[in-house]
């Protein structure tokens, strides 16, 4: 598994967020073996894990009892091709309309927009 970001974002709400910026590892990747990709979205999961090390040690140990919503949702294979920006902006798009799937299976007052649509 990729974040084709380039990492976790480090931050301290438990809010969802789409996708960052993508570089372009993930698209020279797939460009250069001709390996698919499979966009995966995700949502909910920061409420396991987000904020310090206590307060996620405490987010692990109490998710059975809080039981909070997790969402994944796989989209289909994308086959990416020529020019690595164009290839990393589909591979973006792929991801952000299955992050999309997974964050609309959450109740309507965990959703959250995406800045950086």
């Amino acid at each position: 598994m990729i974040y084709p970001e380039g990492g976790l974002p480090r931050r301290g709400d438990s809010a969802d967020r789409g996708p960052g910026s993508f570089r372009t590892g993930l698209a020279r990747l797939a460009v250069t073996t001709g390996a698919p990709v499979v966009p995966l979205g995700h949502a909910g999961a920061r409420r396991i894990v987000s904020g310090g090390r206590v307060k996620q040690i405490a987010g692990v140990v109490t998710a059975p009892l809080r039981r909070p919503d997790l969402h994944v949702r796989l989209g289909e294979p994308v086959h990416l091709t020529g020019d690595i920006d164009e290839a990393t902006a589909r591979a973006r798009t792929a991801v952000e309309a299955a992050w999309q799937q997974a964050v609309g299976q959450l109740p309507s007052s965990r959703r959250a927009s995406n800045p950086q649509a």
